[in-house]
């Protein structure tokens, strides 16, 4: 499939599945999406705007991850269902990337350094890990009788 029409297949399950949720919410609190929760839109001040955007994101990594994924796609309906479980699969992708270090935060109150006293010589080796256990040999077969008469 070219990569244009998978990433429009895409967008298309991406408008199914948000319909669906728009639907269901509506007929759930008979409320616009952000009035359901009016804390949370008062402390991100979210509002019409921030949904709209919100949706707008989510839809277009539904489209990107179709034309990222057209090489893999036979037809519509898997391209269809890429775009339904775009923010799924984004959240699994996002789950490999690696993140930066967080820096050591140094004070008056830092007391994870050790004491100048107890410190490691660069000649120590460090302490060797404890042994695994080593798994137990399978016992032998049983040797086999010979069928037929008696001895």
């Amino acid at each position: 499939m070219v990569w244009w029409q998978a990433a429009l297949w895409a967008l298309a399950g991406g408008f199914v599945v948000e319909g669906l949720e728009f639907a269901a919410l509506q007929r759930r609190h008979r409320k616009w999406p952000w009035q359901v929760d009016t804390e949370a839109t008062e402390a991100t001040g979210a509002g019409p705007l921030g949904y709209f955007l919100a949706e707008l994101v989510r839809l277009a990594v539904g489209g990107v991850l179709g034309a990222a994924l057209a090489g893999q796609v036979t037809g519509p309906l898997p391209a269809l269902a890429i775009g339904a479980a775009a923010p799924i699969i984004a959240g699994h992708l996002t789950a490999y990337l690696p993140l930066p270090p967080t820096p050591h935060q140094v004070g008056p109150a830092d007391t994870t350094s050790p004491p100048a006293a107890q410190t490691i010589p660069e000649n120590v080796p460090p302490p060797a890990t404890p042994a695994q256990p080593q798994p137990r040999p399978a016992p032998a077969p049983e040797p086999m009788h010979e069928r037929g008469g008696t001895t």
